[in-house]
């Protein structure tokens, strides 16, 4: 019997989720992109296919890289790659190529999904040299394979056999120094963002999320794809944020969750055009990266009435959420990030590591079971941000 679609307790592996909708409600839209609509059936056989050909083509353990903007395909090589016992590898399609090179080489991606242009300006690249499955969203080239091709004949039944610690992601921060770190993200972790965010921002399984939030950061990974998909949800992918085309799919989709930083809600607020939309649908604004001023959040409360409104906090290190903010305390504690979410212990210290008295500044310190093992090939690095499962922020 399908477990209920809140019901997180029963998935094993990140990959576990679209496999487990796709049984409990084959029928019911996953993903919405452009005109395409993918059902949750439809979504998992892509995603077992392409799990048939990572297995079939790259070790388990292997890294496959995730070189894309917000499209399907990213959903489904991200999905398809865990399922596979291979880890997936989002990478910054915003970064210059010696930038992506480096990411390349750090973790030794050995399958790049991507786009022709980005292969174009990588393939003569001396740290693309670990990368011999080149996979294109947009057609083959020479030496590399076209997404559609990047099929097994039989789609992977199951998800491999994993361990909840097994490391499913690696996420790349760009620090203010220095080379970026590669978090590793295990399976527990992600799930345990999921369950934070059904319990914290209430992801139900009527709820349609809009998704421009970009795929490769925490967020719109980790807060909104695997946990929307965790409570059956669907998800409407905007590939580029504009404000208007924002409105339009709010309107045109029924959105109900949203996920921006305060500078976009602060767009829609300025815009004279509201009245034109039917935004009656939304029901939650999820924010974080800032505060968000009071006039803004007056502002939204009034365009989208019992809206919502949760302030969070987290980092890659933290596989997303942190704390949230009670959307009761969202204009009356504006300014504050919330309390930590459950299963997760918050410290303020001082440079010495010594716990300070409540209410003195410092660093926080956060330990819980979204807390990231560590950084890829760095243990020194590893070791000076996080010690007895203390994340140092």
């Amino acid at each position: 019997m399908a477990s209920p679609p809140g019901d997180l307790s029963a998935f094993r592996s990140i990959a576990d989720v679209v496999y487990a909708q796709a049984r409990r409600a084959p029928n019911k839209p996953a993903l919405h992109h452009g005109d395409t609509a993918i059902n949750y059936a439809e979504l998992c056989e892509r995603v077992g296919r392409f799990a048939a050909f990572v297995a079939s083509h790259v070790g388990r353990g292997e890294r496959v890289g995730i070189l894309l903007a917000n499209v399907p395909e990213f959903v489904v090589a991200y999905f398809g790659a865990i399922a596979a016992g291979a880890v997936a590898v989002p990478i910054n399609n915003r970064l210059a190529p010696g930038e992506i090179g480096y990411i390349l080489s750090d973790c030794g991606v050995t399958a790049l999904v991507t786009t022709g242009v980005q292969h174009d300006k990588l393939t003569g690249l001396p740290e693309a040299r670990t990368v011999t499955q080149w996979i294109l969203v947009d057609g083959a080239r020479p030496g590399a394979l076209a997404f559609t091709a990047a099929a097994g004949d039989v789609p992977l039944a199951e998800p491999v056999s994993t361990s909840p610690n097994d490391v499913a992601c690696l996420l790349y921060t760009s620090g203010t120094t220095g080379f970026p770190k590669g978090a590793m993200i295990s399976h527990r972790n992600a799930l345990f963002n999921a369950e934070s965010c059904q319990r914290m921002l209430g992801y139900r399984e009527d709820d349609v999320g809009l998704l421009t939030v970009p795929l490769f950061h925490v967020t719109g990974l980790h807060s909104q794809l695997v946990a929307l998909f965790a409570v059956g949800a669907t998800i409407v992918l905007q590939q580029e944020y504009e404000t208007r085309r924002a409105l339009e799919l709010i309107a045109r989709h029924r959105v109900t969750a949203l996920f921006f930083v305060p500078a976009i809600y602060k767009l829609i607020t300025l815009r004279d055009d509201l009245r034109s939309y039917d935004l009656s649908s939304v029901r939650l604004a999820a924010y974080g990266g800032a505060p968000m001023d009071p006039e803004t959040i007056r502002a939204l409360r009034d365009i989208f009435p019992g809206l919502e409104m949760h302030n969070c906090y987290g980092l890659t290190e933290s596989s997303s959420l942190a704390t949230v903010l009670p959307s009761s305390e969202a204009l009356s504690r504006a300014d504050s990030v919330g309390l930590p979410v459950p299963g997760t212990e918050a410290e303020v210290r001082d440079e010495a590591g010594g716990v300070l008295p409540r209410g003195t500044p410092g660093e926080l310190y956060l330990r819980g079971p979204q807390i990231v093992q560590g950084y890829w090939g760095a243990p020194e690095k590893t070791r000076a941000a996080i010690r007895d499962g203390w994340l140092k922020t």
